[in-house]
């Protein structure tokens, strides 16, 4: 069975996309790993087929000069087609976060505990 491995590079870019074609400001550079900054028309011509980088920010223009950027996620998109404030989006952004270092710590205290048991149950 054969799966692709570039899931989330594939996702990012997927929402980047819509990102781009949804927008109701400019969009005008992506930021990509392995590369500072990429044109928009640049990646709409290296988007054929090539294979492209994660892409970590989509740069949109709200006013002349003011650039904000956004990373390609549900919250970006959500932000990008004007349904929620910019304050609103790092908010949820900050929310997610949180959400997941408390997951992390959460799921490591558990492995912690069941292994500490774990070895009181079988060699005390």
């Amino acid at each position: 069975m054969c799966f692709s491995t570039n899931v989330i590079e594939r996702q990012a870019l997927t929402i980047s996309e819509q990102i781009i074609k949804n927008s109701i400001y400019k969009p005008v550079s992506l930021d990509i790993i392995g590369e500072k900054n990429i044109e928009i028309q640049d990646f709409i011509m290296k988007g054929n087929g090539e294979e492209i980088s994660l892409i970590t920010r989509v740069n949109l223009e709200i006013n002349e000069g003011l650039q904000l950027s956004v990373e390609p996620n549900e919250n970006g998109l959500k932000y990008a087609m004007g349904k929620i404030s910019y304050k609103e989006y790092k908010k949820m952004q900050n929310q997610e976060s949180r959400k997941f270092i408390w997951y992390f710590f959460a799921i490591s205290g558990a492995f912690l505990l069941i292994s500490w048991a774990s070895i009181r149950w079988f060699f005390i």
